[in-house]
């Protein structure tokens, strides 16, 4: 087991070793990379992103027994919500819609709406605020006839933000790591060409 990790430490120093040996190497080429990168960016420039959040508390009733129960199963709420607004937007990769229940919590949703233009985010963060309000009225009306306690759902709060400065130090982060990432993979290729190389020599 001693010698198993006595290897092991070993592996890691000469490995640790070849990436010191090529540091000029590495650091060069991250630079450059990311120099490369950060210019384009800026120059082509990243596309404006507007996000809304809207914060709701989803409501609740009690019923005969006296237990307070939910308007709606939070989780059937939230996939709802995501294909009923997400597929207005199949040629995307990603959903622009993204709902987030908090940890710990079951009658609350974060509701998060990306897109380029910000009339558009508003626009979309107001038709699913009326959706919500629609299936709550269907609800709330058929559990009044029971004539139950309810309390209703409810807007806590809702903002739009620019994004589009957090997307561009994303975009580089993403950059930096990619270069980094990639100037290892090449240094352990150099080292197995000059080995193999070596080998040649010798077996000549």
């Amino acid at each position: 087991m001693s010698n198993i990790n006595n290897e092991n430490e070993i592996d890691i120093r000469t490995m640790l070793k070849k990436i010191f040996r090529y540091k000029v190497f590495i650091l060069s080429f991250i630079f450059l990379v990311t120099f490369i990168g950060t210019g384009i960016i800026l120059i082509k420039g990243v596309k404006n992103v507007y996000e809304n959040k809207s914060l709701y508390e989803v409501g609740n009733y009690i019923n005969n027994e006296g237990n307070i129960k939910s308007l709606f199963n939070i989780y059937n709420l939230k996939s709802t919500i995501e294909s009923k607004f997400n597929i207005l937007e199949q040629k995307d990769d990603k959903p622009y819609v993204k709902v987030i229940i908090p940890r710990g919590t079951t009658n609350i949703l974060d509701i998060y709406v990306t897109k380029n233009k910000k009339i558009e985010v508003e626009k979309i963060a107001k038709e699913i605020n009326n959706f919500l309000l629609q299936k709550q009225k269907e609800k709330v009306n058929f559990l009044k006839t029971q004539k139950l306690n309810i309390s209703e759902t409810n807007l806590i709060s809702s903002n739009t933000m620019d994004i589009t400065n957090d997307k561009r130090i994303l975009s580089i982060v993403i950059i930096f790591i990619f270069s980094f990432s990639t100037s290892i993979i090449l240094v352990f290729f150099i080292e197995f060409v000059n080995s193999f190389k070596e080998e040649k020599k010798e077996n000549e």
